[in-house]
């Protein structure tokens, strides 16, 4: 999970720029199961990442995007007014009713 605790843009731009070509982004980290996403008051904005394993999710971590999705992973950079926070949650609680 990333968290940015500062303004990222609006959380309209932050949505609609990392959700651009959802296949590509599918088959460049086929590790990713589910994601997501709140935007704060004040702009902040948090995503969370479902990943099959923490080893596989690493491994995606170290792969180089492909040109049209890196040019989407830059333009999200660029909406953030500071550096995100991540955090590894090994044993999330998940509700649902």
């Amino acid at each position: 999970m990333w968290k940015s605790g500062q303004p990222y843009g609006t959380s309209c731009q932050a949505r609609g720029s990392s959700w651009h070509n959802p296949d590509q982004w599918a088959a460049f980290r086929p590790d990713v199961i589910g994601s997501v996403a709140v935007g704060h008051e004040g702009g902040a904005y948090t995503v969370a990442m479902y990943c099959i394993s923490e080893q596989a999710a690493r491994e995606g971590e170290r792969k180089q995007p492909p040109p049209q999705l890196k040019a989407v992973m830059e333009q999200m950079n660029q909406l953030m007014a500071g550096e995100p926070e991540f955090l590894d949650l090994r044993q999330p609680w998940l509700y649902s009713p």
